[in-house]
């Protein structure tokens, strides 16, 4: 095994199981568009102000892991925090939810796997938290909370040390109508995957959170909200 101390995200399509297991051709080919995407060299690409040869990419059924080879430091991590929010907002933008942890430490690996204490602390730390962000450790945070404003262009929270699935980079947020559309082409996708006669409170859950997000995140004139009509779940706009 080779070894170097860098920043690791690791992260998981939510729902994938439900996806394969529902034979629906229209999300799988989803599904299967985004993950190229993400893995091909286009997708490296929206990697910002990284230097890709220290970067290692592993990838199994869904699960993603990225490990770059650096100190820990407020320009690093805040370069990768940017990365982080193409990674999440793409993949909502597209229907799908992700949730991930990042952290740092020694990490070993050779040209199939990425192995050892601080991929199991990114198992662990991701394991433990139910929403659909990443999940950031605290040596992480400890690094960044002096320099980088929770209000500001990540919105992490330090107290729940989580990163927004809505994010901005330059002052520049994501666009409220199109993330409003991304989740409810989320929602399309549940609809024809599910085979429950009700959402089961886990996935309920995750939904509410990130619409509890959308609502908090941006100033429009309407709130996102989840209503059940015609046999189905929905997302609609309720104009305040």
């Amino acid at each position: 095994m080779n070894k170097m101390k860098g920043l690791l995200l690791n992260i998981d399509i939510l729902g994938y199981k439900e996806y394969i297991k529902s034979n629906n051709d229209e999300v799988i080919n989803a599904l299967i568009k985004r993950i190229d995407n993400f893995t091909s060299q286009s997708g490296k690409s929206k990697f910002y102000g990284l230097d890709m040869s220290k970067m290692l990419f592993r990838a199994f059924s869904d699960n993603f892991v990225f490990a770059y080879e650096c100190e820990l430091n407020y320009e690093n991590v805040t370069n990768y925090l940017y990365s982080m929010k193409m990674i999440v907002s793409e993949f909502l933008l597209n229907g799908f939810l992700v949730r991930g942890s990042l952290v740092y430490g020694i990490v070993e690996y050779n040209k199939y796997v990425i192995f050892g204490e601080t991929m199991l602390n990114a198992y662990l730390l991701e394991n433990g938290h139910h929403h659909p962000t990443i999940i950031v450790s605290d040596d992480i945070i400890d690094v960044c909370k002096n320099e980088l404003n929770a209000s500001e262009l990540y919105h992490i929270d330090y107290c729940k040390k989580y990163l927004s699935p809505f994010i901005c980079w330059n002052n520049s947020k994501p666009d409220a109508d199109d993330m409003f559309n991304g989740l409810v082409r989320y929602l399309d996708y549940y609809n024809l995957t599910s085979k429950e006669k009700t959402m089961p409170a886990s996935i309920q859950e995750k939904i509410v959170f990130i619409i509890n997000e959308f609502n908090s995140y941006f100033q429009v004139n309407y709130k996102a909200k989840l209503i059940y009509q015609n046999n189905k779940y929905e997302l609609v706009k309720e104009v305040e």
